[in-house]
Parts: structure tokens; sequence; C-alpha cells
């Protein structure tokens, strides 16, 4: 998919319900459960069912089309505590990137699959999500994306082997700076803004929910607030387009907004 104009940070790209919905289960037979796919495809809109079959496949195997289909491109989603299968033809035919311009968040409860840009987007350039965590090691990604999707990746990142060594300093920051054993553990300001600069040296931009807050922390160990709340800001916008304003992560932000002077952190560490 490309970008017929230019995309500022944060815009919608796809919004969508799905097309097939289906619970995971083990208990039909191949063929069975390729039969009850089909007559569920057969019953959508013409233009939605065709947008459907065109998706890629892994196999190519006709005899269980439906299925080699979800397999391709399917995400999971959980709806009434159990996990099912799901199927959104639109965000289906955007590729892998492992330092992805765009990112996804999955609502259960409208049953919406949302792409929104998380760094500028030149018209003509492609638009990329990751089907895999871009903050694991090259080799790790890589089988991932060959034992689930049958490619192997040549990404940039996947390419140079500084990457995998950019990765190692990044945990090497979050363990500091999520250190609290005593008032003068090492984690700082100096830390946590170098973190956000390896992240977006790695163009994991939709991925800063973290050093985002661990930048909020930093910054009200010190008692500087309006940088603790402005990346504490930012950090809910990172969770609300990768998993959703409903989560536990949001609204702990939001508690720290709202009285930061209170919070555990304010002035936690010296200076």
């Amino acid at each position: 998919m490309l970008a017929t104009r230019p995309l500022a940070f944060g815009e919608v790209v796809t919004s969508h319900t799905p097309a097939l919905v289906a619970y995971l289960e083990a208990e039909l037979s191949t063929l069975d459960r390729e039969t009850l796919w089909r007559t569920a495809i057969s019953q959508l809109p013409p233009t939605l069912q065709e947008d459907f079959l065109s998706l890629a496949t892994v196999y190519g195997d006709e005899r269980v089309r439906v299925q080699d289909i979800v397999k391709a491109n399917t995400f999971q989603i959980l709806l009434g505590g159990a996990n099912h299968l799901a199927v959104w033809p639109e965000t289906s035919r955007l590729n892998h990137a492992c330092a992805p311009n765009a990112q996804y968040v999955v609502d259960a409860d409208m049953l919406t699959h949302t792409v929104r840009v998380t760094r500028p987007i030149a018209e003509g350039e492609e638009i990329t999500i990751s089907y895999t965590s871009p903050l694991e090691e090259t080799d790790v990604r890589r089988q991932h994306l060959q034992q689930g999707f049958h490619f192997m990746c040549t990404c940039k990142r996947c390419a140079d082997p500084r990457s995998d060594v950019t990765l190692e300093r990044i945990r090497i920051l979050e363990k500091k700076l999520n250190d609290w054993s005593s008032a003068s553990s090492s984690g700082s300001v100096d830390m946590a803004e170098e973190l956000l600069s390896l992240y977006r040296q790695e163009g994991l931009e939709g991925f800063m929910d973290m050093p985002y807050g661990f930048a909020a922390l930093a910054y009200s160990t010190v008692g500087d607030r309006e940088k603790a709340l402005s990346y504490a800001e930012k950090a809910q916008e990172a969770i609300q387009m990768k998993d959703g304003v409903w989560t536990e992560n949001w609204k702990m932000w939001e508690g720290f907004k709202g009285n930061l002077e209170g919070h555990w952190s304010w002035r936690r560490r010296r200076v």
C-alpha cells in the first residue's frame, strides 16, 4: 500500500471491521473447517468477498484456500475471553517492515483494526507495519517471520549487524532506568533521552510507549514537571496507537498526569 499524499504523525490510514471472525478451535477436521469458512465467505457482499479471496496465501492449496488465506493474513483477537482469528482485507495488504512507519491497534469491543502513521510518510512511500516484535534480535525476528509468514526479511535493520548492538544498548538503558533500588541509582534523564534517540534511530517510533514512560518518570524524579507531563502525554499517544486507550497502561499515565506531585516517582532521585 502506497501513500497517495503526504501523511503526518498520528493520521489514520485505515480503520475497518473484519470480513471474517472465527473461533480458534482444534476440534474440526481441516476439510470440515474449510466448508464452514467457505460458507461464511460466500455470504459476504460480492466486492468484499472478492477482496478476501484475492488476498495472499501461504501454500497455494485450492482445497483449503480460505484457511490458507487466513493463515497468511490473520490477526488474533480476544472475544469473550476466548481467542479468535480475524481477517481485515484492507489492512492485510500492508507489508511488513522491521522499522515500520505505521502502527495498528485492534479494538475488540468495536471489532475494528485501525492503522495510524508513526512518522511522516511521503507521497508514493510504502506504508508498512511490523508482523513481529521489532524489539527482538534479528535472528529471532527472521525465524518468526520464516515460520509464521514463510519469507526471509532482508530489510536494512536485518542486514545491519549494528542493529543488534543497538538493541543490547536499549536493554541496558531500560534496565538502569527501571532500577528504583535507591535514590542514587544510576538512571538519569540523559539515559532516558539516549533511549528515545536509539528507538528513533532504529525506526521504532510506533513502539515508544516504554521509552516515553521512562522519560516521564526520569524527569519526575528530578522535579521537572513540564517535561514529565509532556513525556507522559507522548506515552499515552504511543499506547493509544499500539494497545488502546482502554488499557491499564493508558489509565496509569492519566493518573500520573492528574497527581504528579503525589506520584511515587516525584523528586525520588537526587541530582
